[in-house]
């Protein structure tokens, strides 16, 4: 979208002069499921955050890493917060989760990414392995302390995620509705 734009620039405001055309590549600054659905949708706010309106460059998994931040700083379950709280979401933790949200990643399979850079902890019960624990290893928590949290807390963060992340995608369901009527 932001090479069309530059194109159209250059053809109607340049007299088109191409050769103004000088488009950034942009590496791991942007989330492309999100700048494809920002464009479709025109939805400007989310375009602003993925780099398609030009300006100051921004990084959106940063930018949801700060979200779900604040949403983990106001949960109302006490215990789980405090927990949630310890871990360091940062851009590293949420990228691969949240650039999957767009092709539709279910709660299940993101809590699963997010929980991949834990280490698990299993019990054997009845000849099955059963999940004990996540151990979060230190130096993905704020103090530096290695953490242990039950599979309901990993799920939290990774509802958390989620749903932060969706709140910040435009409707899909106009979309889906337009591309069905074709």
């Amino acid at each position: 979208m932001s090479c069309i734009l530059t194109i159209f620039k250059a053809h109607c405001l340049d007299g088109g002069d191409y050769s103004q055309c000088k488009q950034p590549v942009l590496f791991d600054a942007t989330c492309s499921g999100m700048q494809h659905l920002s464009a479709l949708t025109t939805n400007i706010e989310l375009a602003v955050l993925v780099n398609l309106t030009g300006g100051e460059l921004k990084d959106f998994y940063s930018h949801c890493a700060e979200m779900v931040s604040k949403v983990i700083a106001e949960f109302p379950d006490h215990d789980v917060r405090e927990k949630l709280l310890k871990i360091k979401i940062d851009r590293s933790l949420v990228k691969l989760p949240v650039m999957t949200i767009p092709y539709n990643i279910g709660l299940e399979s993101l809590s699963e990414k997010i929980t991949d850079k834990f280490q698990k902890s299993f019990v054997e019960e009845n000849g099955a392995k059963k999940l004990r624990f996540f151990l979060v290893p230190a130096e993905l928590t704020i103090d530096g302390k290695e953490l242990i949290i039950t599979g309901k807390d990993a799920g939290k963060l990774g509802s958390i995620v989620y749903h932060t992340v969706k709140g910040l995608m435009p409707p899909i369901q106009p979309l889906k509705d337009y591309f069905a009527g074709y």
